[in-house]
């Protein structure tokens, strides 16, 4: 995709925007390159609205623009309930399970020596 993100990303012209990790200019292959390619391509969209006359928002897009899209955003306490709590894990699951498959193939085994005995 690399070879092909300048084409991508080349979309003068036409009303086809690409927005997506791959076209992203830098961080490509990251969360952060989407956010900033779909960034772009919004601000890219945006600019050609504007150029037919659509009216749309007084806020403005640079691409030098440096600060943090997560700064605003504040992190909340996680509460887990106690269900959450004390769930197993992937690993405690799979612990759990194979338990099961012995104590009930121990069981089976008992019952068939039983009953050819």
């Amino acid at each position: 995709m690399s070879a092909f993100g300048d084409i991508l990303r080349a979309c003068e012209g036409t009303r086809i925007h690409f927005a997506g990790t791959e076209v992203a200019t830098k961080w490509l292959g990251y969360m952060d390159g989407a956010i900033q390619a779909g960034e772009k391509a919004a601000h890219d969209i945006c600019k050609k609205l504007s150029s037919e006359g659509v009216k749309l928002s007084e806020k403005k897009f640079t691409e030098d623009e440096e600060e943090d899209p997560m700064e605003e955003v504040l992190a909340k306490p996680f509460k887990q309930s106690v269900v959450e709590l004390y769930l197993p894990n992937a690993k405690q699951l799979f612990r759990l399970l194979l338990a099961f498959a012995i104590v009930f193939v121990v069981i089976i085994f008992r019952k068939l020596k039983k009953a050819y005995n």
